[in-house]
């Protein structure tokens, strides 16, 4: 089967978990709740574009990723002068200095890090509320630290709101650690957060000031490196 072949098969699938969602859905609105506003429906369909145009880009097939795309609204983690560009693929600005990034990247740093239902992931950086409320639905545990995060109400979420650059040692070892901040060296400290076999997925900034996805494996007390392409976040002080 060719890519193209393959894009069409799984959208197939995507059709029926959009189905899915949204019969669950229109099912938990119909008693006593208003019915979606006209705004609130363009906002489902440029969604649904928004995880065909991610599946077209990179390629990933994940029902579990493609889901948690699909069920999380984006526009909401927004500021609403940018929410016109909420699902294009694209980073965006939340303040002058913090950057939600695209979420073709993040499908694809998702994807990378082999989650399911059993990863307890660890996440630092700033911004991430919209991460972390799409890591929620596809990883077993997500333990957090930003200092300005907002999200409440996760059960299976973790917060400190403070920026540990040296990660959270206490509930280590982690499967995934997701550094949402580029950083300009590799993280060492966090690598022994990790257990054997886990990956740690961070922006390395380049030294011609770009940024580049480096995603690390470790295994026993050595790891491997792997350049997962361009990227853009915010960049740590």
């Amino acid at each position: 089967m060719n890519l193209k072949d393959g894009i069409f098969s799984y959208s197939m699938r995507l059709k029926a978990i959009i189905f899915i969602l949204f019969y669950f859905f229109t099912l938990s609105s119909v008693s006593g709740q208003d019915s979606l506003t006209d705004q609130e429906k363009l906002y489902s369909l440029q969604r649904e574009e928004m995880v065909l145009n991610i599946i077209k880009a990179t390629g990933i097939k994940n029902d579990a990723i493609t889901a948690a795309f699909l069920a999380i609204p984006r526009h909401k983690y927004i500021p609403e002068e940018y929410r016109n560009f909420a699902y294009s693929l694209t980073p965006i600005p939340l303040t002058n200095k913090v950057i939600i990034p695209s979420p073709e990247v993040l499908a694809l740093i998702f994807h990378n890090a082999e989650l399911s239902k059993d990863s307890k992931v660890l996440l630092i950086g700033q911004g991430s509320d919209y991460a972390v409320a799409l890591l929620s639905r596809i990883a077993g545990t997500v333990w957090v630290s930003d200092p300005a995060i907002r999200i409440t109400g996760l059960n299976n979420v973790r917060i400190k709101k403070a920026l540990s650059w040296q990660g959270w040692t206490d509930q280590a070892p982690f499967d995934f650690i997701f550094v949402h901040y580029a950083v300009n060296e590799i993280p060492l400290v966090l690598t022994k957060q990790l257990k054997d076999g886990g990956i740690l997925i961070f922006p390395l900034i380049t030294g011609s000031g770009l940024q580049t996805l480096i995603m690390l494996r470790k295994t026993g007390e050595a790891f491997s490196l792997k350049d997962l392409g361009d990227c853009f976040f915010t960049v740590s002080n």
